[in-house]
């Protein structure tokens, strides 16, 4: 039961630490994936914030550059217009013509604000005859009593290639910028330039309207810095490519206007190495796995060579015990034969010497001698009794079997040891084999006399009560460890030097003890000996007189 539970113990613990290791490993993986997430999220939003930071300046760096044409002199004059306008993409002309060239309404708003700024201002941008959008500077100059305006046209698909093309995160990463509306202005897909990025997501890619686009929007037009992970595409190409987005944005202020930059990178390339590290930490688990089962088999091994080997010793101890029993039974008979005619030689002298005082008493401690050798000789006989067949229960009283193995421990024991006995009066009816309970208090009281080497005193008792029956065995030994104590039981295990014992004596008793449905208890304390109790279930009364 122990080594089963010892075994159930070492197994359970192996379980453990494999559950234990596996949690470490998942634990550093989420860790990880949640460190790559963070450091890519920063590097997105400081990517987003210099392109916002440059794109910011450029655009107030061509606003101001506008503003200084106010200041020049016959600014209409056609020399001035060829002179600047094949460099700076400028475009002169009377405010009535401008609005007559545009939509009056549509442009009415922007010469109102050009005209009340004392600078040039942010005008409109759109689509140009090839395919492309403008953004138009718009700045109000009077020359000559006439109103003038000069509005720069920049090109805003050149503007994403010079400044904004070459910043590339990833394999498949861009930059993209959205005006105050959520139009998309400039896109690495020229074909996305002008989407509604939230409408038109609604209206032809229903699937991608999402909380996650919308929070990501929303975000945007209120002039926040951060990062979103959204579901989206990867727009152009022959195939549209459904993808998870990390996108880093920052606002970026044009004029009056703030629109916002947008860094794009695939989430699928974070997890590459996010995937590589769990699949490291899968292999690091899988080898500590092996690792465990490759101990636990070899463990396992060892474990039945040593039972094995165990078994082994035991039944050549067994045999050996044979071998000693029959030549006890072999030396017994002798004995007995040799105490046959010493017996009648005594029986002869003492009739012839009866009248003799002192002969008389010489012969009668002959016959004593005899007459203890022979019941020693009887004693060796019963225990060396090894006929092979398994004794069958029977109802038998301790008390007599009891006084037998005492009176013989008198006669085997050293002279420093002295035995002291208390049993009840009447029988003690027990159900067994009283063969077994002679072996029982043999090995028992053995194991006692052995203990005390300096010398002591060995209690045997033997009293029932209402309901149960105790058999005790007391020495004043050396006394034991609670770890030794834990093994005694153990088959081969000894607390004995090597050679002084076979480490199955107690073993025997145990087995024995189990098999006549007793129960065995043991108390000791180093220094202060030992003390076996083994208690029986007493039988009814009408048994116990039957």
């Amino acid at each position: 039961m122990k080594k089963w539970l010892t075994k159930r113990r070492g197994n359970i613990a192996l379980i453990l630490s494999m559950v234990a290791v596996y949690s470490f490993l998942f634990l550093v993986s989420r860790n990880y994936k949640q460190e790559i997430i963070l450091q890519q999220k920063k590097q997105v939003i400081t990517i987003a914030k210099i392109v916002s930071s440059d794109m910011t300046e450029f655009f107030q760096e061509r606003l101001k550059n506008l503003s200084e044409y106010k200041v020049y002199p016959n600014i209409t004059r056609k020399e001035f217009i060829k002179q600047y306008t094949n460099k700076e993409q400028l475009y002169v002309d009377e405010v009535t013509s401008y609005q007559v060239k545009y939509a009056r309404e549509e442009i009415k708003p922007w010469i109102e604000k050009a005209r009340k700024s004392k600078s040039a201002i942010i005008g409109p941008w759109r689509k140009n005859p090839s395919d492309y959008y403008n953004l138009s500077m718009l700045l109000i100059v009077r020359d000559q009593g006439k109103e003038y305006i000069i509005e720069s046209m920049l090109n805003l698909n050149e503007i994403y290639k010079q400044r904004l093309d070459t910043i590339q995160v990833g394999t498949y990463g861009y930059c993209a910028i959205k005006d105050q509306d959520g139009i998309i202005t400039m896109h690495k897909n020229q074909a996305q330039v002008g989407v509604d990025s939230l409408n038109s997501r609604k209206k032809h890619n229903s699937e991608l309207y999402n909380r996650e686009l919308v929070e990501f929007i929303e975000n945007q037009l209120a002039g926040k810095n951060g990062s979103n992970l959204i579901h989206s595409y990867w727009w152009g190409g022959n195939e549209t490519k459904r993808v998870t987005k990390l996108i880093g944005y920052a606002p970026i202020y044009v004029g009056e206007y703030r629109w916002s930059v947008s860094v794009v990178m695939s989430y699928d390339e974070m997890e590459r190495p996010i995937m590589m590290n769990t699949l490291l930490n899968l292999s690091l688990g899988f080898l500590y796995t092996l690792i465990v089962f490759i101990y636990m088999y070899y463990r396992g091994k060892i474990r039945t060579s040593e039972l094995i080997r165990k078994q082994e010793s035991m039944l050549q101890h067994r045999n050996r015990i044979q071998t000693v029993g029959m030549f006890a039974s072999a030396i017994a008979h002798e004995v007995n034969n040799i105490l046959t005619p010493m017996t009648i030689y005594c029986d002869l002298l003492k009739e012839e010497v009866k009248h003799i005082d002192e002969a008389r008493e010489d012969v009668e401690q002959i016959e004593h001698a005899i007459s203890h050798s022979r019941e020693l000789s009887q004693h060796l006989l019963s225990f060396a009794k090894t006929d092979g067949k398994t004794e069958q229960a029977e109802y038998f009283d301790a008390v007599p079997v009891m006084k037998e193995v005492i009176s013989f421990l008198r006669g085997a024991t050293p002279k420093n040891v002295s035995i002291h006995q208390s049993v009840c009066e009447g029988e003690v009816i027990l159900r067994g084999s009283s063969m077994e309970l002679k072996q029982i208090l043999y090995n028992l009281s053995i194991n006692g006399v052995q203990s005390m080497k300096e010398g002591g005193q060995l209690f045997l008792s033997l009293y029932q009560s209402e309901n149960e029956i105790t058999l005790r065995v007391a020495d004043e030994g050396c006394g034991m460890s609670e770890e030794k104590l834990a093994k005694i039981f153990e088959p081969f295990y000894s607390t004995k030097a090597e050679g002084e014992g076979t480490g199955l004596g107690l073993s025997i008793v145990s087995d024995l003890v189990r098999k006549s449905r007793g129960k065995l208890k043991v108390e000791s304390h180093e220094g202060k000996g030992t003390t076996f109790i083994i208690t029986w279930k007493r039988l009814p009364t009408v048994l116990n007189k039957n």
